[in-house]
């Protein structure tokens, strides 16, 4: 559901973003969608998706999709500037770790900006 509302709500949802999503499900139902074209997901930890390679197989095949590109490294530092998505999603574990950035205001806030200017 994470993915499918934000999809089916925007209604020309060409290029997404997905942060974290260690399993890599989000990403697969996000490419399920047939008017996506791209899929950016950023993973802070290159050792998740090895993981999820090796041990989730039925959920990991949709990194192989040619639409799907993987980034890893941090999702703030990532998302910073950036505009070039339709809607983003933040697929993120409880707010401890590394994931706790993801759930501090300015992080929230340069994840609506470029939606921000869209609504003005």
């Amino acid at each position: 559901m994470i993915a499918h509302i934000p999809l089916c709500m925007h209604k020309k949802a060409q290029k997404v973003l997905v942060i974290e999503g260690g399993d890599r499900e989000t990403v697969r139902q996000t490419s399920k969608h047939d008017k996506v074209r791209e899929v950016d997901a950023c993973e802070i930890d290159e050792k998740i998706t090895e993981i999820s390679r090796r041990n989730f197989p039925f959920l990991a095949f949709s990194l192989d999709d040619p639409k799907v590109k993987i980034f890893c490294e941090d999702g703030k530092k990532f998302i910073r500037g950036k505009n070039e998505y339709d809607p983003s999603v933040v697929d993120s574990t409880d707010p401890l770790g590394p994931a706790k950035v993801l759930f501090r205001k300015d992080f929230l806030e340069a994840m609506f900006k470029p939606y921000k200017m869209m609504l003005m």
